[in-house]
């Protein structure tokens, strides 16, 4: 019973230190190498399937006679963004960079006035971006403030690693962009967009700034970006809060799947500016635009391929899997588990108490693998583990001595022989 007692004091002392390590963020290394292990084995089910999440709206370069100038000027965006808010978006994305010089044309102002209708806004700015860091810091016209930025990024070398930004081109106009995040489009490059890019500041330090696609994920799924991990290299992703997780290439970049660009939600701009939906559009997507989330809306140039392939990398994303973590209550209902397992190891003797305790830590580990790949639901490890090898440290040390052929412990047995020779 003594030796059960004391184990209960011991076990239950390791935990309360252990749970006070885990909400200090000790174990978070190993709790994130343990996701990042489970989901490089089921990588091949983070397939971009597409959907109904994001809606692109064209204003279609090949039919620019039809508005009143070209580019669209501040009435046109006016009138679509009205029609737009109307489907009441999570996200609303313009890619397009809204400026049209000083003093500029009426309506600018009112343009500003609907996108602060808008939940939640990013609008384009245009970039020049190379390959290695500048050595001038970029220009970036007093708007570094308005950038967000990644609160963590590992794996990056000299072989892994999205563009740097050289400059800005072009932003919105103050009268617009007022209360607005600010977005980067970097051009696709052989089927890939940049995830994030990299910014030189003082010091020769970097930042790393999300791009469009990064953004829109970000707020879809409410992460802020201090509580995200960027990783690069061999198994990158982005992991975002609430189990969300964006596969990347081993240099931060979002493949653009053709078949979701295929099945991408497109909207004709004009037909949001000659009459109300059930007008112009067919039931079945008048239906999907107001079950999206977001909303792309953008000036399309040529075949229109950089917009829809922009559009369809964030429907990609978006539909991806989630990876849950088991929540916290269930958590504890296995450290209990792990507990009392850890009891019987001790009460069970020494004999092979570490290999015990080992054995049932593989043991859960395949359990956990199995679960995971099933159900994309996983249980940080290391409480857990670390009671059951306690377990097996303890049963090694104060755990019942194995019994002898003559029925008594084996260290009394011989204590015994000795002092009758």
């Amino acid at each position: 019973m003594m030796r059960l007692l004391v184990s209960m004091v011991l076990l239950g002392g390791l935990v309360w230190f252990l749970e006070g390590e885990r909400r200090g963020g000790r174990f978070l290394a190993v709790d994130e190498g343990f996701e990042d292990f489970l989901i490089a084995n089921v990588r091949g089910r983070f397939v971009p399937k597409g959907g109904d999440e994001v809606v692109l709206v064209e204003m279609r370069e090949k039919e620019s006679g039809e508005y009143g100038a070209w580019p669209p000027e501040p009435i046109d965006w006016r009138m679509v963004l009205e029609a737009v808010k109307g489907w009441e978006p999570e996200v609303l994305v313009v890619p397009e960079v809204l400026n049209w010089g000083e003093p500029g044309p009426e309506f600018v102002g009112a343009v500003g006035t609907v996108l602060g209708g808008f939940p939640s806004v990013v609008l384009g700015v245009e970039g020049m971006y190379e390959a290695k860091a500048p050595e001038a810091l970029p220009f970036l016209g007093g708007l570094e403030s308005r950038f967000p930025k990644f609160g963590r990024v590992t794996g990056a070398t000299e072989a892994f690693q999205p563009p740097f930004l050289k400059g800005l081109v072009g932003a919105p106009d103050e009268r617009v962009g007022v209360g607005s995040e600010l977005g980067l489009w970097v051009p696709e490059e052989a089927g890939v967009l940049p995830y994030a890019v990299q910014v030189k500041s003082e010091g020769d330090e970097v930042e790393w700034v999300p791009t469009l696609v990064a953004q829109v994920v970000s707020r879809a799924a409410r992460s802020p970006y201090s509580r995200q991990r960027l990783r690069l290299g061999a198994g990158a992703g982005a992991h975002l809060e609430g189990g969300v997780f964006v596969p990347l290439t081993a240099a931060g970049g979002v493949e653009v799947a053709e078949e979701v660009v295929a099945g991408l939600r497109v909207v004709n701009a004009l037909d949001l500016m000659t009459g109300s939906l059930a007008e112009t559009l067919d039931a079945e997507t008048v239906a999907a635009v107001k079950a999206a989330r977001v909303v792309v809306v953008g000036v399309s140039r040529g075949d229109g391929k950089e917009l829809r392939g922009l559009a369809g990398a964030m429907a990609g994303v978006l539909g991806m899997p989630v990876v849950k973590v088991l929540p916290l209550g269930w958590q504890y209902g296995i450290w209990g588990v792990a507990g009392v397992l850890a009891l019987g190891i001790v009460q069970q003797g020494r004999r092979r108490a570490l290999m015990k305790a080992v054995g049932l830590v593989f043991a859960a580990f395949v359990v956990s693998y199995l679960v995971f790949e099933s159900e994309m639901v996983w249980c940080p490890p290391t409480i857990p583990a670390a009671l059951l090898l306690a377990g097996g440290v303890l049963g090694a040390v104060i755990g019942k001595r194995a019994v002898g052929a003559l029925g008594g412990e084996k260290g009394g047995d011989e204590g015994a022989g000795a002092g009758a020779n």
